[in-house]
């Protein structure tokens, strides 16, 4: 029956509508990266407060680092249920590995989740609370000679929009982009506290780092 009714939910996730604003307004999509450990799961890669999802990390060249993908906002707790968003990353980036913190997930088919111009809505059973939740992650592979190494989050390239779900069925739109870097190229996240932002800088971000 959960199972049943997290499809639902999916299938609201993935027909956008008008809705009055709900749990999530002011939320920031943000990204966090690492090094991969075998150890590295949904559970090791929790944080409890935006600060704590740090965008620029500088690591060797290799198949050791890793990118996750967060929903953030400070200090009023969140409580989601869904996400609709999309990915976009340059050259020197690669994608070994996608690993869902969700329950169910519809990706896009063309581009192939989860290649660079891809996107991704997800769905959990059970609210997720706090001021920092984990969608999922992405084990990476870095190389050199090919430009900046930068991963990106941000609108679904099917909806047009970046948003989160709260537990009554509301919509609200995510602060975005957010762009991560393993190689000292800068990056970083949206202010994760209640401000009013004109996201204009997507397209400008896919011209840059789609293959």
């Amino acid at each position: 029956m959960k199972r049943y009714a997290a499809l639902l939910t999916l299938i609201a996730v993935l027909a956008p509508v008008a809705a009055f604003a709900g749990a999530n307004v002011g939320a920031a999509i943000l990204v966090g990266t690492g090094a991969w450990a075998k150890t590295t799961t949904c559970v090791t890669l929790v944080k409890t407060t935006c600060l704590d999802v740090v965008p620029v990390y500088t690591t060797p060249v290799g198949t050791g680092n890793y990118v996750g993908v967060y929903i953030g906002r400070e200090p009023a707790p969140l409580v989601v249920t869904g996400i609709d968003f999309g990915i976009q990353y340059s050259n020197a980036v690669a994608v070994a590995s996608w690993n869902k913190c969700g329950d169910l997930e519809v990706p896009t088919a063309a581009p192939a989740w989860p290649l660079s111009g891809s996107g991704n809505s997800m769905v959990w059973v059970a609210a997720q609370n706090g001021n920092v939740i984990l969608a999922g992650w992405f084990r990476i592979t870095t190389y050199a000679g090919y430009g900046p190494m930068t991963f990106c989050a941000g609108a679904h390239p099917v909806f047009g929009v970046c948003q989160v779900l709260d537990g009554s069925g509301n919509l609200d739109p995510l602060v975005y982009p957010a762009c991560g870097s393993w190689d000292g190229t800068p990056g970083g996240n949206p202010r994760c506290d209640y401000v009013a932002v004109k996201q204009t800088t997507w397209g400008n971000i896919k011209n840059m780092y789609q293959n």
